[in-house]
């Protein structure tokens, strides 16, 4: 990358990804802060001794080096064993399928898994149906990414004045 240093890392396993993989933007540069007052417990959790900056984000870079940000991590949700769900893979997958305006993806208590994808849902169609989405979902995705705390048809999600859903309203 021009500029500064950055990299992207698997969030699972922390390996450096390639561009066009997504995972969390890492950053390096002289700007990056020092560290935080009185609190080297939470300076050692985000910033490794090398220098580099966990900043919290999941994203990609492009071959051009462009830099994409999708979500952050404290939305992930640990499901199937720590298998990492990300709520807007799961909502750009409901997005896909014609009859639906609006998705999104919370996370759930689950008894079986801990915690679970949760999506709600707004449909340009009334007669969509949760059993044609989520056939058509469920062929998308892994099997622990699966709406396993459930999938609720709504009128309409609530947004920021920015136009960011509020997740905890609909939930």
């Amino acid at each position: 990358m021009e500029g500064f240093p950055l990299k992207i890392n698997d969030v699972p396993t922390g390996d450096e990804l390639d561009s066009g993989q997504n995972g969390e933007l890492n950053v390096k540069s002289p700007c990056v802060f020092k560290e935080y007052l009185n609190n080297t417990k939470a300076t050692d959790e985000i910033k490794e001794t090398s220098g580099w900056l966990h900043t919290g984000d999941f994203g990609c870079y492009d071959q051009n080096g462009a830099v994409y940000i999708f979500d952050r991590l404290k939305n992930v949700i640990k499901s199937f064993g720590n298998m990492a769900v990300f709520p807007v893979e799961l909502e750009a997958v409901l997005l896909s399928h014609p009859a639906v305006a609006e998705a999104v993806v919370v996370r759930v208590p689950h008894p079986e898994y801990q915690k679970a994808a949760k999506a709600f849902v707004v449909r340009k169609r009334d007669d969509l149906t949760k059993e044609e989405l989520l056939e058509f979902f469920n062929t998308r995705v892994a099997k622990y990414q699966q709406l396993f705390g459930g999938l609720t048809f709504i009128e309409n999600i609530l947004k920021t004045g920015l136009g960011k859903p509020i997740k905890n309203v609909v939930v």
